[in-house]
């Protein structure tokens, strides 16, 4: 090998030995004690954990005290024996496995023979004693009854406690602290959203889709070294992976306008119900990887793909500010004593040779708007005589596809490869979220939304002894993504086109609503890692 080939080795190694200090562990350590019957610790016993999803087991020895401990365990389920010469097998059933939960079970060997076999059910919860962290955790079968309507799992940490929502779920905060305390990872990466994070702490970069999720779990207070990054508040979700069997799911939910009852202003104002329909399906796949004749992965290679995705066309209740239609004409409109008073300022400067005419650019852009209040919704007067209040529905549509697959490998006993690779493509139109759509009807500048943000992660980890685990993860989120907000072709120069090339902006003290949404796109694209 060359210097030169070393040295760039080198660097690659330094550069991921570095980049993973910043990440969080998603594993745990499992550990207990063996004793007799009579309380006496039992050392050089056997202790074995096996994964139930995938079968794997991890096999380790009580020290002189009776001491076994298992460490970097993913989230799930799995199943304890400990076993020595002279004494029956030990066995406890369905242990849960939280993520940065450190779980603690100890275990009694009665006398008889190794072939016998005492069998424990373990409770479904496992408190933590071996660290003072503050932290709750969803798993799976407990997502998958949250009720959320979005399926965005992060929607689902609303509900434990020291989370509190005033707002909308994206506002809420952690036993108080800012926003921009929040740390969200996912398999161990960052995937915040790191452009808003100070004012939007519960935003992930890439949303951890409902049926994709193994886990979740929240740490409010005294968090661990290894979770590393940065945040008081450390939200760590882990993928679901395949197993020894194949299992899967297919969903839908459709909601329709047509059983909803209609907002109470809509009908104040004379208007129908808000378009609100939605149609998000999707279906997840797991197993082992296995080909008849061709690969036979079982007990060593997995995989787990979800795909989902939503169409949700909509319309949204607006509320514009227009002049009244004796005002389009040149009347300048007052109250003076509870009486209304006109005076026609163009006729009065006219007959003084102030003006010879209406500007034209502004006369057509006026009389534009006074067309599109005309062409639907409603109308009415304000305590302003100059003013109208314009209230319609506004049309757009949602659409977002996201898939999630993830591979793990036994490349022995001893070393695991996990690789996993996450996707959103969103696109709104207009962008109704950002207050972006066209500000009367028919107008053709606004804001169109659309964004790719992809998100990849690998992790080695290799046991190499029985209490030491070295875990090597690399991951990169939104490497190749963009989000834009707005295009050439929905804010670009030619939409202004009906304005004479310029965005014409009313005097803000006159409260009215400009006819244009945005003078500029806007775009970002960058990884972070």
């Amino acid at each position: 090998m060359t210097r030169s080939v070393r040295r760039v080795l080198l660097v690659a190694i330094l550069a991921l030995s570095s980049s993973t200090l910043a990440f969080a562990q998603a594993t745990t350590t499992l550990s207990g004690v063996v004793k007799d019957s009579a309380g006496g610790a039992i050392p050089g016993a056997t202790v074995v954990v096996k994964d139930n999803a995938t079968g794997i087991t991890l096999e380790t020895v009580t020290n002189a005290t009776g001491v076994y401990a298992v460490p970097a365990l993913q989230a799930g389920t799995y199943t304890l024996t400990a076993s020595l010469t002279g004494f029956k097998t030990a066995q406890v059933n369905n242990v849960r496995i939280a993520i940065d939960s450190p779980a603690t079970v100890n275990m009694t060997l009665e006398v008889g023979a190794l072939s016998e076999t005492v069998n424990v059910t373990s409770s479904s919860e496992l408190v933590n004693t071996q660290t003072a962290t503050v932290a709750a955790t969803l798993n799976a079968d407990q997502l998958n009854r949250m009720p959320t309507s979005s399926r965005n799992a992060i929607n689902a940490v609303m509900f434990l406690p020291g989370i509190n929502t005033t707002t909308t779920n994206r506002n809420s905060r952690a036993n108080g602290l800012p926003e921009s305390f929040v740390q969200i990872t996912m398999d161990g990466v960052n995937n915040n959203d790191n452009y808003n994070r100070s004012t939007d702490g519960f935003f992930a970069s890439v949303s951890p889709r409902q049926d994709a999720v193994e886990a979740v779990t929240v740490t409010l207070a005294a968090g661990g070294a290894q979770q590393g990054g940065s945040g008081a508040v450390q939200i760590q979700f882990q993928t679901r992976s395949g197993g020894n069997r194949f299992s899967g799911s297919l969903y839908e939910y459709y909601r329709n306008e047509a059983l909803n009852s209609n907002y109470f202003f809509n009908k104040v104002n004379g208007l129908e119900k808000n378009n609100n329909r939605l149609d998000q399906y999707g279906g997840r796949v797991g197993g082992p990887v296995y080909i008849p004749g061709v690969v036979d992965g079982r007990g060593k290679a997995f995989f787990f793909a979800n795909y989902e995705q939503i169409r949700f066309p909509n319309s949204f209740t607006r509320t514009r500010t227009a002049l009244h239609p004796r005002a389009l004409d040149g009347w300048f409109r007052y109250t003076s004593g509870g009486t209304l008073r006109e005076v026609n300022l163009l006729t009065l400067a006219a007959s003084r040779g102030q003006i010879a005419a209406k500007d034209a650019t502004t006369a057509s852009l006026l009389a534009k708007i006074a067309a599109a209040t005309a062409s639907t919704g409603t109308v009415n007067e304000t305590a302003d005589p100059l003013l109208n209040r314009y209230v319609y529905l506004s049309p757009s549509k949602l659409f977002e596809h996201q898939p999630t697959v993830r591979v793990d490998y036994n490349i022995t006993d001893n070393h695991r490869l996990t690789a996993n690779w996450a996707f959103i493509y969103a696109e709104r139109e207009p962008d109704y979220l950002n207050g972006a759509d066209s500000r009367f009807p028919g107008a053709p500048n606004y804001r169109r939304f659309s964004s790719t943000r992809p998100r990849y992660v690998a992790t080695l980890r290799s046991t190499l002894s029985s209490n030491v685990v070295n875990e090597l993860t690399a991951g990169i989120t939104a490497l190749g993504g963009f989000s834009r907000f707005g295009q050439d072709s929905t804010n670009g120069p030619q939409t202004f086109a009906d304005q004479g090339g310029f965005a014409i902006d009313f005097d803000a003290n006159l409260g009215l609503t400009n006819w244009f949404t945005s003078n500029l796109p806007s775009w970002r694209s960058a990884p972070s890692y």
